[in-house]
């Protein structure tokens, strides 16, 4: 089993529009969430994954820090450990 963490991540997306716009400020990042397991963070971004198996990753998110509004650390609970889902610091 992988010993990777599994987050939850409140983050902006770009967007665009093609077309003509008169009203600007309707035009807005996106707010998404994103849950895959944390297979690696970097100075400049996270990398989550929906699917593992052995070495290999499939579901590949890769979130840019400066675009992310919140992180969570998702933790199951655990009747001997007696722990809850906790905010991540």
């Amino acid at each position: 089993m992988q010993k990777n963490k599994l987050y939850l991540i409140k983050w902006l997306d770009h967007t665009g529009n093609s077309g003509w716009v008169t009203d600007l400020k309707d035009e807005e990042p996106a707010e998404c969430l994103t849950i895959g397991w944390l297979v690696e963070e970097t100075k400049k971004s996270y990398k989550l994954a929906d699917t593992q198996s052995g070495n290999m990753v499939a579901g590949l998110s890769v979130i840019i820090k400066s675009c992310i509004l919140d992180v969570w650390e998702i933790d199951f609970y655990d009747e001997k450990r007696k722990t809850t889902p906790r905010k991540s610091s």
